[in-house]
């Protein structure tokens, strides 16, 4: 009778635990789902693919004081083609752009902010998949990824993006850009367009 008892009470004391589990877990399925959806959404603010356009995502962090930024071109737009390197002229070609772009600096900040570029990544495809080869429309994009630091980030105001003359096919970027948090902008959030005539934002 004593291990009947004993045998219900333990159970009783177990539900408890067995609630909080499962709450646990339906917590993170929620989680995980939230993020699934908040990054479909984010994919599908750029369109696919375009040549002559490319996007540029920018987050600020807290402070408005380190700005990261990701620049996506179609590879057609830098080097007129998409496909792997056929020829060693064509590997010369994306070696030298790639190298160009590696001197760049993406974006130009109010004078007053201090800005300064700390790091640029340049990505090119370094190869596409061989049986993707013998398509007659390869697509493959280039990835420029920089970060900035700012000593004065409430001097921010506008962004110039001279890169449009490393890019003479690009005829516009969409750009997004989340983070940027003052008196006016409650959201921190802000999309549009630039090109080579119009290539500054005002924040």
């Amino acid at each position: 009778m004593k291990k009947f008892l004993t045998c219900i009470l333990l159970s009783l004391l177990s539900l408890p635990a067995f609630g909080k589990r499962h709450e646990h877990r339906k917590d993170m399925k929620e989680r995980a789902s939230h993020h699934q959806k908040s990054h479909t959404k984010h994919r599908r603010q750029h369109k696919a693919h375009e040549h002559g356009i490319a996007n540029l995502d920018m987050t600020f962090d807290q402070n408005r004081s380190i700005i990261d930024l990701i620049l996506t071109v179609p590879m057609d737009d830098l080097v007129g083609f998409e496909h792997s390197a056929r020829t060693p002229e064509e590997r010369k070609q994306i070696d030298l752009k790639k190298e160009d772009l590696s001197r760049s600096s993406i974006a130009t900040f109010s004078a007053k902010a201090k800005c300064q570029q700390k790091s640029l990544e340049v990505s090119f495809p370094e190869s596409l998949h061989k049986k993707h080869e013998h398509k007659k429309h390869e697509h493959s994009d280039v990835r420029l990824i920089s970060s900035f630091f700012c000593e004065t980030p409430k001097a921010i105001s506008s962004m110039s993006f001279d890169i449009f003359a490393k890019m003479p096919k690009t005829k516009k970027i969409k750009f997004r850009y989340t983070g940027f948090h003052d008196s006016t902008k409650k959201t921190g959030e802000g999309v549009g367009y630039l090109t080579p005539k119009s290539p500054k934002i005002t924040l």
